[in-house]
């Protein structure tokens, strides 16, 4: 780095760089100098080793223009004094900058740094932000307190207890998620403590009992009846809904189920965007197996259950499922009919293992063994088929149509 005797003659009279830029060191204060960047922009620039970081230390002080190179010069004594003292003014003013982050730039970069979630999760995390803190977004994460999280905890609830638990579960992820990405200046979190462990200290998470309902082996009947009831115009939500209670399949995989990932020669259908990350191949009865040709033959969309919205796949049935539930008399949500196929997989007296009636329902497990477990498809052949025999024989369908 070249040095100079600072002076306003001699800074006037140094050129600009074609590319990059150029310092001048100043002979008469150690560590003070001038940049200059190709457009001619000259400034007081303070350039020293700073030994607490092990790094250089270069802090701008202001143009040329605004101050004398005596004022400068006094300048950059105190900012050395403060390199000294283990304070850097640039670590101060990052600081700062990461002290203002609000909860909805702390969102953002969350979501850039999670590049695993699927759509439908930052959807759903989205739709949380914007309704359940829409007045927080705005404000510094670091300016979320305890009192804040339990009192918005409690207005959630008001309406949904179990709204108000999924809201705090995510503000929680993302703050975490802050305590990694956003410092101080000697490296440590900015939030000390997630304000949302307050829920966990004070008992304060309401107790939300698990949904256990499912359609009973008396039901299955009235419900496949009003299911195979409905008009043409909804049969695409009857074919949809036999393939839920069928495969145990998760409403949204059936949903953006396509065609090119079901396998009518080998008769398999493959779900390649599941909860787990893992894609999940299932064996067809013989009753999905035509119920599906018969799709095929007559589908213009690339998704096996086409619908009207922006997606091109079947948004939640709502109107069909209600008329389903009044033809039926029976009660039941897309999930509903998982849990049906789960049961109906458990009491079958089949030789089926703890894996393979996991790898069914495509639930990771915690066992390291079945990470050595290679599973084939045709294994879960039979039992697939069993389950069709079991819902159609409990529906009354007669045997000849079943195959």
């Amino acid at each position: 780095m070249p040095t100079l005797k600072l002076t306003l003659t001699a800074i006037e009279k140094l050129s600009a760089p074609r590319t990059g830029q150029v310092f001048y060191r100043d002979t008469e204060q150690p560590g003070l100098a001038v940049r200059i960047t190709p457009s001619g922009k000259k400034s007081y620039v303070v350039d020293k080793w700073d030994k607490q970081k092990s790094r250089v230390a270069r802090i701008a002080i202001a143009d040329v223009s605004d101050l004398t190179v005596h004022q400068a010069r006094r300048q950059a004594q105190k900012i050395l004094g403060e390199l000294v003292n283990g304070v850097n003014r640039l670590d101060k003013r990052r600081e700062e900058r990461m002290r203002s982050v609000t909860l909805a730039e702390a969102f953002s970069a969350f979501l850039d740094a999670r590049k695993n979630l699927s759509p439908k999760t930052i959807y759903d995390y989205r739709r949380i932000l914007d309704t359940c803190f829409a007045d927080w977004k705005s404000k510094p994460f670091v300016a979320i307190t305890r009192d804040m999280v339990e009192r918005r905890h409690a207005k959630l609830g008001e309406s949904s207890q179990s709204q108000a638990n999924l809201a705090m579960r995510v503000l929680r992820s993302i703050l975490n998620f802050t305590r990694d990405k956003y410092e101080d200046t000697h490296g440590s979190a900015l939030l000390v403590d997630n304000p949302v462990r307050r829920l966990s200290s004070a008992r304060a998470w309401y107790r939300i009992e698990r949904r256990q309902s499912f359609i009973r082996p008396h039901e299955i009947a009235p419900w496949f009846k009003a299911v195979q009831s409905l008009p043409e115009s909804r049969k695409v939500v009857g074919d949809y809904l036999l393939l839920l209670v069928l495969t145990g399949l998760r409403r949204s995989e059936a949903a953006r189920l396509r065609w090119e990932n079901v396998d009518l020669a080998a008769r398999t259908l493959t779900v390649t965007q599941t909860k787990n990350k893992n894609d999940h191949t299932l064996p067809l009865s013989d009753f999905l197996y035509r119920m599906l040709l018969a799709r095929k033959q007559c589908a213009t969309s690339p998704y096996v259950f086409p619908g009207p919205g922006k997606h091109g796949y079947l948004a939640e049935p709502k109107k069909a499922i209600q008329e389903v539930e009044t033809l039926s008399g029976i009660q039941f949500t897309p999930h509903d009919l998982r849990r049906t196929f789960a049961t109906i997989v458990n009491n079958l007296e089949t030789t089926l293992s703890y894996f393979s009636i996991k790898r069914l329902l495509n639930h990771k497990t915690q066992d390291v063994t079945e990470g050595y477990i290679q599973h084939d498809v045709e294994r879960l052949r039979a039992p697939m088929q069993q389950v069709t025999d079991f819902v159609l024989g409990a529906a009354g369908v007669n045997q000849a149509n079943r195959k």
